[in-house]
């Protein structure tokens, strides 16, 4: 049996925003939860093994989404008896299908779902996620543990922190996610479940590499690595330089690689110290600020997100007080060391924030910030000669957003150690060490208040990946 799925607007809200990542406002307004069944006990434990093989008497009755097509067909050259034969070909991009399961063990630590798939084409991101309730709560989008070949693998996702007081009883297959689909056809099989072992969780356990003592630039001289393909959320081109694109920090009291102690990039582009900086006012006990809060999000968390660490103030008026404040953020080089960028056109970023600033009519002019290595005795915020070029946040799109600025338009910001005006830009490009962004204070959001209080307005800044092209 085939069933269609017409997903409302806000379901389809939900998927895309699965995709792209969360603006930061979520934690501002508060998230909402829908409908959805609670138990206790062993209840939510009852089914380990087989999910699904769709070989039953009854076909298994499921539904797609995203302006898929979906079948229950014999299997291609490889396979055994019948499977789901998931086809993209347009629609959005988490185009897919769901299918109704036996409940999860939801209550019995980490589990590990397995499935035989066969893909037409190799180093896709194959994703699955859980989901309990009707309204497409769960998981969020977990990418397969193994690389993706041409034809038939078995494939595996691991679920660290499932919530033992919901039953997740929907499985989403999302193949090919954050593409749109040109008539490519996926098959599903043999989809099973059981607990996590070691192995399995290891990459969940991994820790930042970045080293707290570290000077900016101390590491030396690092080389880029070139992007092979396009990312996930087609924002690192095949070809471009990978300065960061990833990251991670320590656990916190969530089971999340989110405190800000040791945070470091990962991944191809690894080892570079992150943070955040500001001035004296915003560090101290201040009557008018009545939150301040942060995190590090990577992949290693949330697979099929957007990378990026947050900063966010939440203010009260008058907005004066705060007219000589500036808040930032940065990241270093890989291990710490410093970059050639000199033979670049152009520096790429995501950049984004709370809603109130970025996506409605306020658009902050934001700073960014190129530094060479620290040098000793030097006064600018980095502690190195400093490059800097304007711009305007202005696009809406929350995690979609991203700017791209030409290496040719900054400007000397900041002179160290034997730099001169001549000679600042060309030394800086070559031994680059750190790129950050910066807000100042005229450019608080006093604007956009919060929709849960208009006595409240948000500053911050999500920073996510930094690249180089042509």
């Amino acid at each position: 049996m085939h069933a269609q799925a017409y997903i409302s607007d806000t379901s389809k809200s939900k998927a895309f925003l699965s995709l792209i990542g969360l603006s930061i406002s979520f934690f501002i307004a508060g998230c909402g939860g829908g409908s959805d069944t609670t138990t206790t006990g062993n209840n939510n434990s009852t089914i380990e093994g087989l999910l699904s093989n769709f070989d039953e008497a009854s076909p298994l009755a499921f539904m797609t989404i995203g302006g898929s097509n979906a079948l229950i067909t014999t299997s291609p050259s490889g396979g055994t008896g019948q499977s789901l034969q998931i086809t993209r070909n347009g629609g959005e991009k988490y185009a897919g299908a769901w299918l109704p399961v036996s409940p999860i063990p939801s209550n019995q630590g980490p589990q590990k779902v397995s499935a035989r798939v066969y893909s037409p084409t190799a180093g896709i991101q194959m994703a699955i996620k859980l989901e309990y309730g009707q309204d497409g709560f769960g998981t969020g989008d977990v990418l397969a543990n193994e690389v993706v070949q041409v034809g038939w693998q078995t494939l595996t996702w691991t679920f660290k922190s499932l919530d033992a007081s919901k039953i997740y009883n929907r499985l989403v297959l999302l193949p090919n996610l954050g593409k749109l689909g040109s008539g490519q056809v996926y098959y599903f099989d043999d989809m099973a479940v059981e607990d996590a072992s070691q192995n399995d969780m290891a990459a969940f356990t991994a820790s930042p590499g970045g080293n707290p003592s570290a000077l900016m630039g101390s590491g030396g001289a690092q080389t880029m690595p070139r992007e092979v393909t396009n990312d996930l959320h087609d924002f690192i081109s095949a070809g471009d330089a990978v300065f960061a694109a990833d990251y991670i920090g320590t656990l916190d009291g969530n089971n999340r690689h989110a405190s800000w102690v040791n945070a470091s990039s990962r991944g191809v582009a690894k080892n570079g110290n992150i943070g955040f900086f500001q001035d004296a006012l915003l560090d101290g006990p201040n009557a008018q600020i009545t939150t301040t809060t942060g995190w590090v999000s990577g992949r290693i968390d949330g697979p099929a997100s957007v990378p990026n660490f947050f900063r966010v103030f939440v203010f009260k008026k008058p907005d004066s007080a705060f007219s000589n404040s500036y808040m930032g953020m940065y990241v270093n080089a890989p291990n710490n060391g410093h970059i050639d960028a000199s033979s670049f056109g152009g520096i790429k970023f995501k950049l984004w924030g709370p809603a109130e600033m970025y996506q409605k009519s306020f658009s902050p002019n934001l700073q960014m910030i190129l530094s060479g290595p620290r040098i000793q005795g030097c006064t600018t915020l980095s502690g190195g000669t400093e490059l800097i070029q304007d711009f305007s946040a202005n696009q809406k799109l929350g995690a979609g957003s991203s700017y791209q600025l030409g290496l040719n338009n900054f400007r000397v910001n900041g002179l160290c150690g034997n730099d001169t005006n001549e000679t600042a830009i060309t030394n800086v490009l070559s031994q680059l060490a750190r790129v950050a962004v910066k807000v100042s204070g005229d450019n608080f959001n006093f604007q956009e208040p919060l929709p849960s209080d208009s006595s409240q307005f948000a500053t911050g800044i999500n920073f996510g990946g930094v690249a180089f092209s042509n």
